[in-house]
């Protein structure tokens, strides 16, 4: 597992390899949920919501297509995190 701070958020990113699958991401949100997204080889996303007492145990997940993924983003205001992105000086 490989750790990284979001570049926007300032919060860690975890990132594990999944041989064969892809790769899952997970952090911990504000409100203690641990949250995970697997991207997987075939486009597809499987969004997790683990239990906050045992983070091995997941409450439940949803699997999204790439245009559910696309959709998601755009409600959660990716597009402006995009734009802010392309506006952003380059890091040094």
């Amino acid at each position: 597992m490989h750790s990284r701070r979001g570049r926007l958020t300032g919060m860690d990113i975890y990132e594990t390899p999944l041989p064969g699958i892809g790769v899952r991401y997970e952090f911990q949100a504000d409100s203690g949920d641990h949250v995970g997204v697997v991207v997987r080889r075939d486009g597809k996303r499987d969004f997790a919501l683990y239990d906050r007492e045992d983070p091995d145990a997941c409450r439940g997940t949803v699997e999204l297509s790439e245009s559910d993924s696309a959709a998601l983003v755009e409600l959660l205001g990716g597009t402006s995190i995009t734009s802010r992105l392309d506006k952003a000086p380059p890091p040094d």
